[in-house]
């Protein structure tokens, strides 16, 4: 079945190169985390299509939304519109 795979050899890695991969990796985390940080402090538009609101729902509100959700992706009986 993977006779006509073709293969590379790839070199073995020193333990210093590993070493130095993973000072790589660990460096690149903290700018991750700090530029999360600086991406939570970004006022985006309200009318973004990712944006969240910052006043959160009650689990009343909460509910309601996700009942409307819910009956908007309800599939579709026949080829006429939206079950209203």
């Amino acid at each position: 079945m993977m006779d006509g795979v073709r293969t590379s050899a790839t070199p073995e890695l020193s333990d210093e190169a590993i070493e130095a991969a993973r000072a790589r990796r660990r460096a690149n985390n903290v700018v991750d985390k700090r530029g999360s940080e600086e991406l939570e402090a970004t006022a985006v538009p309200s009318n973004h299509p990712w944006a969240t609101s910052k006043n959160r729902l009650t689990p009343e509100e909460e509910a309601a939304k996700r009942a409307e959700v819910m009956r908007l992706n309800r599939t579709r009986r026949g080829q006429g519109a939206a079950e209203e």
